[in-house]
């Protein structure tokens, strides 16, 4: 790999977004000083950091929903067990029930501290 084919990669790299990414793509596409080769390395590294954009995008947001989901469920069962005259035993247990399986996720993803931040960021969620 020349040394202008290492300089892109950097720049590949150091892309904090897929529009970074996007004018980084588009120099080494029109650099005519680059072998196939390194163009084939750079594509490659490119498509890369594209998924790894595309993926922390995607996780993010099944972050969101599993929080969302969790909080729902904690403020259904706190809902109704504080009022008790209104609910079942039954009822009140399978919504126990419910808190503790999507809370069982968070646990076991180890997301307990990350999703205590999102609740203090997001009050009214």
């Amino acid at each position: 790999m020349t040394n202008k084919a290492r300089t892109y990669l950097t720049r590949i790299k150091a892309a904090t977004n897929v529009y970074d990414l996007q004018s980084v793509e588009i120099a080494f596409k029109q650099d005519s000083s680059l072998t196939w080769e390194d163009i084939d390395k750079l594509c490659r590294a490119s498509d890369d950091k594209r998924y790894a954009f595309r993926n922390h995008a995607e996780t993010l947001q099944i972050k969101e929903v599993l929080f969302r989901r969790t909080k729902a469920e904690m403020d259904a069962y706190h809902d109704m067990s504080r009022q008790p005259e209104h609910w079942s035993a039954e009822e009140i247990e399978k919504q126990r029930i419910r808190f503790c399986a999507v809370w069982q996720v968070i646990e076991e993803a180890e997301l307990v501290e990350e999703y205590e931040a999102w609740k203090e960021a997001n009050p009214n969620a």
